[in-house]
C-alpha cells in the first residue's frame, strides 16, 4: 500500500506509514539564511521571505500533518534572521518578528503555534463541509473515536468536550487509539488555551460551532462562515503577543501606540521614506534596546564618557532625542514629502 503513496506539491497523498518532514524544513531554513546574506535591502529581503519562501512551508502546513520537531529549526531561524535584519539585539523581545506589519512587525510567523492553528481550522472545516457526504464522514470518524475512549456511543455534545480538551470522568481514560485528526484537534487546543479563548459548541439546527472569545468582540463562526476561521485564530493569536509585549517593563513601553494605525508602519513593507539609517535606529528605539549609557547592560557604567549639559548624568532616551534637535531643519524639510 506504501507504494500507491505519492507527493503533490510537496504534500503526501495516499496511505504512507510514516511522513518525515524535517528535510523539507531544513531546506526552508537553507533559503532563509541566504535571502539573509543577500544584497538586498533589509524590507525587501523580508518580502522575499514571506512570499517565496515561507509561502511554501505555510501550504505545507496546510495540508499536511507536522511534527512539532520538523519546525524548531525553522523558528529558531526566522527569529534570529527577522532580529538581524531590523537591526535588534538578541536580547530583544521575540513577539515583535511574528507580529504583522501593519502592528509593526515583520510577519514571520511562530510555525509551532501555526500547526495548532492550522490542525483545530481543518478539523472544523471538515465538519463544515456542505458536502453532506463528506461532513458525515467526518463526523462518523470522530464518533468511531469517541467510542474507543468512552466504549459507548457517544452524543455531540460530548464530542465538542472531547474537542476542547476536557479530562475529567470518562474523558480521563486514553483510548490507546492512534494519532487521529480529531486527537491533534483535541491536542491543539490544549496547547493554544494559554494564549487564545476559544470553545467547540454543537447546536442541534446547524451543526458544530466554534465560539472565539475575542476582544472585545466575540465571535461565534458557524459552518456556513467556516472559511475564515484561520484568520480569526492568527488575529487573536497576534494579539496575545501584543498584550504580553506591552507587559514588560522595559520593552513594552511603546507597543500599544505603534501597532494602533497601519500609518505608524508604512515604511515596512517597501521602505518608503525610509533611510537605511532611519530603518536601524527605528527597531530598537521603539522596543528600547538603543545602545545608550543608560541603558548599557553587564558593563561598567563608571567607564563611559558623559557627554551630556551636567556631568555625571545618565542620559535617557530622551534626553538622547533632545540632543539631535540641530538635525531638525534638515528633517523638516524632508518630512512634508510623506503627505504627497
Amino acid at each position: 500500500m506504501d507504494q500507491d503513496a505519492y507527493k503533490y506539491l510537496g504534500v503526501r497523498v495516499g496511505f504512507s506509514f510514516r511522513q518525515d518532514h524535517g528535510e523539507f524544513f531544513r531546506g526552508i531554513s537553507t533559503d532563509v539564511e541566504k535571502v539573509s546574506e543577500s544584497l538586498l535591502a533589509p524590507w525587501q529581503k523580508l518580502t522575499a521571505i514571506r512570499a517565496h519562501v515561507l509561502a511554501r512551508a505555510e501550504f505545507l502546513c496546510r495540508n499536511s500533518h507536522i511534527r512539532k520537531r520538523d519546525v524548531a529549526d525553522l523558528d529558531k531561524t526566522l527569529v534570529r534572521v527577522g532580529k538581524k535584519i531590523l537591526n535588534l539585539p538578541t536580547r530583544a523581545n521575540n513577539n515583535l518578528i511574528h507580529l504583522s506589519c501593519s502592528k509593526g512587525g515583520v510577519a514571520l510567523p511562530e510555525f509551532r503555534s501555526l500547526l495548532d492553528i492550522h490542525a483545530v481550522s481543518h478539523a472544523f472545516r471538515l465538519l463544515a463541509l456542505h458536502d453532506p457526504n463528506i461532513s458525515g464522514v467526518a463526523d462518523e470518524s470522530l464518533r468511531s473515536v469517541m467510542r474507543k475512549m468512552l466504549l459507548r456511543d457517544p452524543i455531540p455534545g460530548e464530542c465538542c468536550d472531547f474537542l476542547n480538551g476536557k479530562k475529567d470522568g470518562d474523558f480521563a481514560r486514553e483510548s490507546g487509539d492512534i494519532s487521529t485528526q480529531w486527537s491533534r484537534a483535541r491536542h491543539a487546543h490544549q496547547r493554544l488555551s494559554s494564549a487564545l479563548r476559544f470553545e467547540w459548541l454543537f447546536i442541534e439546527e446547524t451543526g458544530y460551532h466554534l465560539n472565539i472569545y475575542r476582544s472585545p468582540n466575540p465571535v461565534c463562526v458557524s459552518p456556513s462562515s467556516a472559511g475564515p476561521v484561520v484568520w480569526i485564530l492568527r488575529d487573536e493569536m497576534e494579539s496575545h503577543f501584543i498584550s504580553q509585549l506591552a507587559g514588560l517593563v522595559d520593552q513594552g513601553e511603546t507597543i500599544k501606540a505603534f501597532s494602533s494605525h497601519p500609518a505608524s508602519n508604512h515604511f515596512l513593507q517597501a521602505g518608503n521614506f525610509t533611510r537605511f539609517c532611519d530603518w536601524n535606529f527605528i527597531h530598537r528605539a521603539r522596543l528600547g534596546c538603543l545602545q545608550l549609557n543608560a541603558t548599557r547592560r553587564f558593563s561598567n557604567r563608571g567607564q563611559v564618557p558623559q557627554v551630556w549639559l551636567r556631568e555625571g548624568d545618565q542620559p535617557s532616551r530622551t534626553q538622547s532625542l533632545q540632543a539631535t534637535l540641530r538635525h531638525l531643519e534638515e528633517k523638516a524639510r524632508r518630512h512634508p514629502e510623506l503627505g504627497t
